[in-house]
């Protein structure tokens, strides 16, 4: 397994989370769990659109 680091580079629009993100606020994938780095908080939303690819990248090889 791989381990994953996801962190804000930037956002597009304000964020109306509170607190809102920024960047540098990330948390790490490994073995197949979500840890936040430091207590940052996790946008669901960006959580949600990365999804397909953190979920791809965590699975098992398959050949």
């Amino acid at each position: 397994m791989f381990e994953i680091l996801v962190s804000v580079e930037s956002t597009a629009t304000p964020c109306s989370a509170m607190p809102a993100m920024k960047p540098g606020i990330g948390f790490v994938v490994s073995d197949e769990k979500l840890s936040p780095r430091g207590g940052d908080p996790i946008c669901l939303l960006a959580l949600q659109s990365l999804m397909p690819f953190l979920t791809g990248e965590e699975a098992p090889d398959c050949s």
